[in-house]
């Protein structure tokens, strides 16, 4: 499937634009992207559909990656990260290449937790205790509830992270991520979600087909962003006006 990446770039510029966001100028920092590779999803990579739509997204990471490509990573019961991000070069048949055979463990169930410690480690490598579920839960058995209090809380409520952990260096990161299922780890996504409220770090989710509730109110309560298509088969001006919403524009403004 050919992909005209230059197409999809003038079209998300757009759309930054109407949020008030100059395209040559857009905040840099690092983009990736969460892929659901469970079992339902199969038929959409097969078809074509999830290349498709990584398409439509390079054209937003052109803008505002520093490198122009978006790291990869995966997600069923296990998480993974694509040997190669995808960028200008390689986007041509990179599902197929990268992911439907790139020798990773595919079509299982839905979680979400183990690919959001994936992206911390990967993002910030310094934050070991965000790295995987044992290592937060060894953390807050330590350190003793500054996790508490998961939703329906207002921040000025929670009780602050202790000093001894360290902060974030690193650049900026609008994580974008697909998914068209409810997980089954909800409390262990809320923790991992809850533990990393406070990087630099955006999370655009997209739900395809399906209204989670967990990310939805995740995102009312956080800078991040739900939204939901109703398939992945949506051109790139539905897929942009979707993504690129005030919320994202304003947090994208701070940098």
């Amino acid at each position: 499937m050919t992909i005209n990446i230059k197409k999809a770039e003038e079209k998300a510029g757009i759309h930054l634009q109407k949020h008030g966001l100059d395209p040559a100028n857009a905040p840099k920092m690092r983009v990736g992207i969460c892929l659901d590779v469970s079992g339902s999803m199969s038929d959409e990579y097969h078809e074509g559909h999830v290349q498709e739509a990584l398409g439509h997204l390079m054209g937003l990471a052109s803008h505002i990656d520093e490198s122009q490509k978006m790291d990869v990573f995966l997600f069923h019961n296990h998480a993974m990260q694509c040997r190669h991000p995808i960028n200008r070069n390689n986007a041509e048949s990179y599902v197929d290449r990268e992911i439907i055979h790139g020798g990773h463990s595919l079509w299982g169930g839905t979680e979400y937790s183990p690919v959001i410690h994936k992206a911390y480690e990967h993002y910030f490598p310094e934050m070991t205790h965000l790295h995987t579920r044992d290592a937060l839960s060894g953390h807050h058995e330590k350190h003793g509830g500054f996790l508490s209090g998961l939703f329906h809380k207002h921040s000025h409520d929670q009780v602050q992270a202790p000093a001894s952990i360290p902060q974030p260096t690193s650049d900026p990161v609008l994580m974008l991520f697909l998914t068209d299922g409810e997980c089954s780890d909800e409390s262990h996504t809320i923790r991992a979600l809850e533990a990393g409220k406070n990087l630099p770090l955006f999370w655009a989710f997209v739900g395809i087909g399906h209204h989670s509730r967990l990310l939805r109110e995740f995102a009312e309560e956080s800078d991040a962003e739900f939204v939901n298509l109703p398939h992945i088969r949506v051109d790139d001006d539905a897929l942009f006006s979707a993504v690129i919403s005030s919320k994202l524009a304003n947090w994208l403004k701070q940098f």
